[in-house]
């Protein structure tokens, strides 16, 4: 078969002849995905040897805007998060004091809450687990 079947990959694909990665990146994506890229940055460059291969994947950073909704996916991620933890932290929903990231601020059933606030502002994630062990 091919070459690591049946495992789960981020969308991507090969360079065509003569084509750059940020223009196989927005194809791929196009493709893919069905959305149109306009702005996206390379963050880093891994590369793997296999016993029968060597594989080299370029990591890119795209964050899409919504011109629906007015954000763009990293709002989506950072600033819901942080407005809904501020949010808690008033009324009282999560404890500590000094300066802390949402992450050491919620964990727990606190943490419960957040992913179901995030859901209702359009934020859905899944994950293996819930549990978050906050390191001090």
């Amino acid at each position: 078969g091919k070459h690591m079947a049946g495992r789960w990959e981020f969308p991507g694909g090969k360079r065509d002849a003569n084509e750059t990665e940020a223009e196989a990146l927005r194809r791929e994506l196009t493709e893919e995905l069905g959305i149109d890229v306009q702005e996206a940055q390379p963050m880093m460059r891994l590369t793997f040897n296999y016993a029968e291969r060597r594989v080299e994947l370029s990591m890119w950073l795209v964050d899409r805007y919504d011109g629906e909704l007015g954000f763009t996916s990293m709002a989506r991620t950072t600033a819901f998060t942080g407005a809904i933890v501020a949010r808690m932290a008033a009324r009282g929903d999560v404890q500590g004091q000094g300066i802390r990231t949402p992450e050491q601020l919620v964990a727990g059933r606190s943490f419960d809450r957040l992913v179901d606030e995030l859901a209702v502002a359009g934020v859905r994630f899944s994950m293996a687990s819930r549990s978050v062990e906050v390191l001090d």
